[in-house]
């Protein structure tokens, strides 16, 4: 995260607290039910200073998705006046982690009802389909053999690696054309099951 001029969007701004029930932001309330996606991005700045050691900024930033289309975003980072606080990054990233618990069912439903429906569920501009055992990049339309793939796993993100491609295709991709990412930050509880549910994959950590 790039540290901004000001803070956006803090607990302190939003009025973000957890109740039994549901969430307190911006004077309003929202049952957990409402809640249909979640996100996480967080991120930790090394500072190397001669003769002292290392400092560390923690930053975070979490968005709430709801039925309506509404987001709840809350964040927590550095600006160019003032530090993260540790303590309200962690609190952040509690109660990620507890509307996260609240929401799984419904979160996770959502795309098995697609599958149900339509016979793939999409997530993040990929389709998953697990009677195919393949996927596929929406943005550029092309279909992808699990088989034929290396599936890497990063902090946030998957990189798709195809296998047993030409030497000419290698050189294009390295120079012209990346290999493609899923990126993971949305829903990653619920994806990386529904991964292992459908297509048996599995990374070691």
């Amino acid at each position: 995260m790039v540290a901004p001029l000001r803070k956006k969007n803090t607990i302190e701004q939003t009025g973000f607290k957890l109740t039994e029930n549901g969430i307190n932001y911006r004077k309003n309330f929202y049952d957990f039910n409402e809640v249909i996606e979640v996100a996480m991005l967080s991120s930790v700045l090394e500072h190397k200073i001669i003769m002292v050691g290392s400092e560390y900024d923690y930053s975070i930033s979490i968005v709430i998705t709801l039925k309506s289309g509404e987001k709840l975003q809350v964040t927590e980072q550095s600006t160019w006046f003032s530090d993260s606080r540790t303590s309200i990054v962690q609190s952040i990233s509690s109660s990620f982690s507890i509307i996260s618990k609240k929401t799984w069912n419904a979160r996770i439903q959502k795309y098995m009802k697609q599958v149900n429906d339509k016979g793939f569920f999409e997530y993040n501009e990929w389709c998953f389909y697990p009677s195919q055992k393949n996927i596929k990049n929406i943005k550029t339309n092309k279909v992808y053999e699990l088989g034929s793939v290396n599936l890497l796993r990063h902090s946030r993100c998957i990189l798709v690696k195809e296998k047993n491609i030409s030497f000419i295709s290698k050189l294009i991709q390295f120079f012209i054309r990346k290999d493609p990412l899923i990126i993971t930050i949305t829903d990653t509880d619920v994806f990386f099951k529904l991964l292992h549910h459908y297509f048996n994959l599995n990374w070691q950590r």
